[in-house]
């Protein structure tokens, strides 16, 4: 126990030949073990010896680094080894007790305790002697060479009348001065030299996890100080190096010139890349196909494959979004595009798949306004009153219950890098947008038209009028039910055609003045290489869609809400289609005063509505 902590014991003594004087602290104490005692607890004693070499060196190296002049990378390191260190003595006091309480307590069971601590003592060791050599690399070479050149040196000197016994005095003299003035042999190493010996330590025993663990501990806590000089250098442009370890000397003007010609080359770099990413996404990644088939897919031009998907997938569509299957939504999608497939579109078709949202579209940006103000800058977005905003909250939640597949459909397209650098998931996001908002224009404007079919059938026909003369517009509830159908069916048809009308204005407004014009004006900056870095085609690629959704009122909460609640009720007339065609049918069969009047109430409800919303300034 006393070897372990330096101390020279009975039968573990110091060599004979010891001499303080003589001996290196740095290379700490040796002990040999007494020849009289048996060869199987010599030879375990022998095996933890080396502890207390270690443990000598280690603490005699802290002792001489913390000293003031080896500057704080060096401190900080001694401090983290000390921590080390007590564990270690720590170690030590338990073991004693252990002893002292237990008979049973034996040579070996100390080896079994202390035999994990001596790999990480020697880690320890040979860090404080590697860093104890580094301190003069250039004496080791010169003492080597000197034995070789005594003669050589000897003849010269006498040769200049140097020579002697008195000029060799002199000169051991000042060598020895020299090495004793700091109580160091040379320079020793401090500051980035420290660090850069830890790290290529921590790096040749990276095989060793261990090893790889403590270097990298003491590598972080010795940097914690140099590392806190440089940010405030940088920050700051002060230089506090009290102790020289950064090795730079503090010259404002030279350090701002520097920093004007790093600048110029980080630019000219940084714009070179830029354009060259830029002719690989033009040239060699065909970005400009690529965000074409986007249009095609997305904005619906030139393209017929929605109409055909949608017939395809009526029944499926009309089932809630949660029991839809994207299975078989994708093969009949795949079906339409493969029906439809032109050109340079039939590369990227395998790219297009189908997915359901979450909510609803004009729920979602609503509470997207509602929270953020606006989208895209559109100064008409306000911000709903709290009553307002759980009124809607709950409404959101009742549709979200029921939501159709077709309410919540869209488009995804997948691309690799680096075209995801332009075509990102945000800007995806855009494009599902505007496409819901198409998407949802057609599936109406297919009701309305297949509504109007179905008022070419017989159950709507011209009923016979009788044969005396009745007022050509009796009021409703009076008994001559023929005209008054016949005024019941000219509104359901001329509201038809008003919805029909409406909804085909706003396809036609979205289709050929917002999203046309918007894509040829970028369309036209890439063919005309007026796009000079990536930075400006992300740019250009996100003003164009923000640009996009605003124009299509898809960012004012104010036209939003008006806009959505046509739609909606537009899309709720059209599914009215049956229960229209039955009331026409018992109509004609025969009618009761009390069935018309129903039969104008709800038909007054879909008119006062529209005529609501579509009156809005």
């Amino acid at each position: 126990m006393h070897a372990l902590q330096g101390i020279e014991g009975s039968y573990i003594t110091f060599p004979h030949d010891y001499s303080p004087e003589d001996e290196d602290p740095l290379q700490g104490l040796r002990f040999i073990v007494s020849p009289t005692l048996d060869p199987s607890l010599r030879d375990l004693a022998e095996r933890i010896l080396p502890l207390a070499t270690y443990y000598t060196a280690i603490t005699s190296f802290i002792e001489a680094r913390s000293h003031l002049d080896f500057g704080l990378v060096n401190h900080a390191l001694c401090a983290a080894m000390r921590d080390m260190l007590k564990d270690y003595q720590t170690l030590l006091a338990q073991l004693e007790f252990a002893f002292n309480m237990s008979p049973q307590f034996t040579l070996q069971k100390l080896w079994f305790y202390v035999h994990p601590t001596l790999h990480t003592l020697s880690l320890l060791y040979l860090l404080s002697t590697e860093l104890a050599s580094a301190d003069d690399p250039v004496g080791s070479d010169s003492a080597s060479n000197s034995s070789n050149s005594d003669d050589e040196d000897d003849a010269r000197n006498e040769a200049l009348g140097l020579g002697g016994a008195k000029l060799k005095a002199v000169l051991s003299e000042i060598n020895k001065t020299s090495q004793l003035g700091d109580g160091s042999s040379g320079i020793a190493v401090k500051g980035g030299e420290v660090l850069a010996i830890l790290h290529e330590r921590m790096q040749n025993m990276s095989g060793d996890p261990a090893a790889k663990e403590l270097y990298g501990a003491l590598l972080q806590a010795a940097g914690r100080p140099y590392v806190d000089m440089v940010q405030v250098w940088i920050r700051t442009g002060r230089l506090v190096d009290p102790y020289e370890e950064l090795c730079i000397k503090e010259n404002i003007q030279q350090l701002v010139y520097f920093l004007i010609r790093l600048y110029k080359v980080v630019d000219d770099a940084y714009t070179h890349a830029n354009r060259t990413l830029l002719r690989l996404l033009l040239r060699d990644q065909q970005l400009i196909p690529r965000l074409r088939s986007l249009k095609r897919y997305f904005f619906l031009s030139q393209s017929s494959f929605l109409t055909h998907f949608l017939d395809l997938s009526h029944s499926e569509l009309r089932k809630s979004a949660r029991s839809a299957s994207l299975v078989k939504l994708q093969s009949l999608l795949d079906l339409a595009l493969n029906t439809d497939t032109q050109g340079e579109d039939a590369m990227f078709r395998e790219d297009v798949k189908v997915t359901v949202a979450g909510s609803g579209l004009y729920e979602w940006l609503l509470n997207v306004v509602n929270v953020s103000g606006v989208i895209g800058g559109d100064d008409a977005g306000v911000v709903e009153s709290t009553g307002q905003n759980q009124e809607e909250t709950k409404k959101e939640k009742d549709d979200k219950k029921q939501m159709l597949a077709i309410d919540a459909l869209t488009l995804d397209y997948n691309v690799n890098f680096p075209l995801s650098l332009v075509i990102s998931r945000k800007t995806i996001l855009r494009y599902q947008l505007i496409f819901r908002f198409l998407l949802h224009l057609k599936h109406v404007e297919q009701s309305l038209a297949t509504m109007w079919i179905e008022h070419k059938t017989p159950a709507w026909r011209r009923p016979t009028r009788p044969s005396t003369d009745k007022p050509a517009t009796p009021e409703p509830g009076t008994k001559d039910w023929h005209v008054e159908f016949e005024n019941w069916r000219k509104r359901v048809f001329l509201l038809r055609a008003r919805m029909l009308a409406f909804v085909q204005q706003i396809l036609a407004f979205a289709t050929f003045e917002v999203l046309e014009p918007n894509w040829r004006k970028l369309e036209g900056k890439l063919e005309a290489g007026k796009v000079d870095t990536v930075d400006q085609l992300l740019r250009d690629h996100v003003d164009f869609l923000d640009t996009c959704l605003k124009e299509c009122m898809l960012t004012s909460s104010k036209l939003l809400r008006a806009y959505s609640r046509l739609i909606v009720t537009c899309s709720t007339f059209a599914l009215y289609t049956a229960p229209f065609t039955k009331s026409a049918t018992q109509a004609l069969s025969g009618d009761t005063p009390e069935a018309m009047a129903k039969r104008w109430n709800t038909l007054g409800k879909f008119e006062a509505n529209f005529n609501h919303w579509y009156a809005l300034p």
